[in-house]
């Protein structure tokens, strides 16, 4: 988790150019003399191959004995690829980093900005979501709410961004940071692979492989740097499971769950699903994981690709891996490998090819004008917002919703084509959600129950650096809660409501004594202006919603409701005022 931050980078290294890779290892120096001693990562190349967009924080020294440099942060830096021209892009007290070129020119990027720490750690690491700033690196601000950290952005061949998101929301911390999908605007977050596989535990790096539906992305720890084995992502063929996934590098396991953890009484455990196991009696027993591993790859095809490759093993958390691990190699699927690049005093990552390439086409974004996420470390991400409470049946007095309902489809995104609605919508910083059949669930719901409400769960950003401290439930690092309170399903199982904008939310199906049926062991969001909708409850993926000349969803007959404020003591969640 610390791996990006500032807080615990070591000095040396820069961005180097190989100009005849293969043939030399002869490297040209992009920095050298232009920043003081520190720590360079993540390298992009601007899409005409002029200009190159990294990460630097100034450090002169490696923390002692696990100290941090809580005054040392990454920011985004540009560069012409001949060596001119270097402006720094961010500041400020967060880090910024893993940055990507937009197709309308803007910057995507990695940031602490939104504020809130881990749940399960020790000592400071900040929570690091998705964020977005013009091409000068004005105006940042995040376009992520999300509870917990996510890493990795990349633009897909559509132009959505393809991410690592850590969602472990009342669930197993190991198993679940896998691939999402968002606009560039933060709109229309969706998961894209593996919300219920438990090997790999990780999938990061994700890259678009030219050409291919498919995507490349490293199988990793979590344990760890990341760091693993390189994959391809077919969601053709499933979205979970090991059915989508195809292994480039056999000769590299996928750590953590292929391979033991060993803790420091030197017995190996095993993580899965259920608990912990041991290994075979026949599994050599080392210090974490095994083998060699790669990192950082760059599809060239689906044959060929860069990588960074190390034969040490990887070292897992709160250990350092050595300085020099990796190299830089020309790989393909056939098991070959040919050197690049390596130093001996320090590891080589993030190779890019120095050349111009492909634009993807510009998603227009669907936040109404003026209403994005502000500038700053939280956007709101730990405010205490909801809508205000619903009024009485049929007045809609202060609570106009701004998409006309007079023979509408079904979908209630193909309505929001006015602009100035939208607005209206977004200036109160809400969003609006459509849920067609909460029966239509996975699993599915007890037969017989009738859902009558949702409710609506705010997840709350942990303040304090320690995990437990303080214990806000029975499970390990539970997050705090706020119920914001329940909104109505229909008898055919819609529901349609206003809710916050910038805010991580979960929701609760209740049935009619408010009992909790299904628990959304996850979270979502809405920008301002955003109109959301889903066809059911955790519903497969691969299956339509009904026909669009079914009868209308009676949500869709009336206003969005107001969400009704839930008991005392329940904004925060309280045992002592509510049990």
């Amino acid at each position: 988790l610390t791996q990006y931050t500032g807080n615990c980078a070591r000095p040396g290294g820069g961005l180097f150019v190989l100009e005849k890779p293969g043939q030399s290892m002869d490297c040209r120096s992009v920095t050298t003399g232009k920043l003081p001693v520190g720590s360079y990562q993540f390298a992009d190349v601007s899409y005409d191959g002029r200009r190159i967009l990294f990460s630097y924080s100034s450090v002169d020294r490696t923390p002692p004995n696990r100290e941090v440099h809580l005054d040392k942060h990454f920011h985004l830096y540009e560069i012409q690829s001949d060596g001119t021209g270097l402006r720094q892009l961010t500041s400020g007290p967060y880090d910024d980093f893993a940055g990507r070129y937009l197709p309308d020119g803007r910057i995507v990027f990695v940031s602490t900005r939104r504020g809130g720490f881990h749940r399960c750690g020790q000592g400071p690491c900040p929570v690091h979501t998705l964020a977005l700033c013009e091409a000068d690196g004005s105006n940042p601000r995040i376009i992520s709410y999300h509870e917990t950290h996510e890493w990795d952005p990349a633009v897909l061949g559509d132009g959505r961004l393809i991410y690592t998101r850590w969602d472990y929301v009342d669930r197993n911390a190991v198993f679940y940071q896998q691939l999402w999908t968002v606009r560039p605007d933060g709109t229309d977050v969706r998961i894209f692979y593996g919300y219920n596989t438990f090997n790999p535990v990780g999938i990061g790096e994700a890259q678009a492989v030219p050409g291919s539906h498919r995507v490349m992305a490293t199988a990793a720890a979590h344990h760890a740097m990341t760091a693993g084995s390189v994959i391809l992502v077919d969601v053709r063929r499933g979205v979970d499971g090991p059915g989508p996934i195809e292994r480039l590098t056999p000769d590299a396991l996928f750590p953590e769950s292929e391979m033991p953890v060993i803790r420091g009484d030197g017995r190996p455990i095993w993580h899965n699903p259920v608990g912990v196991i041991s290994p075979p009696p026949a599994m050599e027993d080392h210090r974490r994981w095994p083998g060699a591993c790669y990192k950082s790859p760059w599809p060239i095809s689906e044959t060929y690709f860069l990588a960074a490759y190390s034969f040490d093993r990887l070292i897992g958390e709160p250990d350092p891996c050595p300085a020099n691990m990796f190299g830089l190699y020309w790989v393909d699927r056939f098991g070959n490998k040919e050197l690049l690049y390596r130093d001996l005093n320090i590891s080589s990552l993030w190779p890019v090819p120095l050349r111009p390439r492909p634009r993807p086409p510009v998603i227009p974004s669907q936040v109404a004008a003026g209403n994005a996420s502000s500038s700053g470390s939280s956007g709101q991400a730990g405010g205490v917002v909801c809508c205000p409470p619903s009024r009485a049946e049929g007045t809609t007095s202060g609570g106009r919703f701004p998409i006309s309902f007079s023979d509408a489809p079904s979908d209630p995104q193909a309505r929001g084509n006015d602009p100035a609605e939208l607005a209206h919508l977004a200036a109160r910083r809400e969003g609006v959600f459509f849920l067609q059949d909460v029966y239509r669930s996975w699993p599915a719901l007890p037969a017989g129950v009738k859902i009558s409400r949702l409710r609506v769960v705010q997840v709350l950003p942990k303040s304090t650096w320690h995990i437990n401290q303080p214990t806000v439930g029975l499970p390990n690092a539970s997050p705090g809660r706020q119920v914001l309170g329940t909104v109505p399903v229909e008898s055919d199982g819609s529901a349609l409501f206003c809710a916050p904008a910038g805010l991580p939310l979960a929701f609760q199906a209740l049935d009619e004594l408010d009992q909790a049926v299904q628990t959304m062991r996850s979270i979502t969001y809405l920008q301002p202006g955003e109109v959301v909708s889903c066809v059911g409850c955790h519903e497969p993926r691969d299956r339509a919603p009904e026909a669009a000349s079914a009868r209308m969803p009676l949500a869709l007959r009336r206003e969005p409701s107001r969400i009704q404020p839930g008991p005392d003591g329940s904004k925060p969640f309280s045992y002592p005022l509510l049990v």
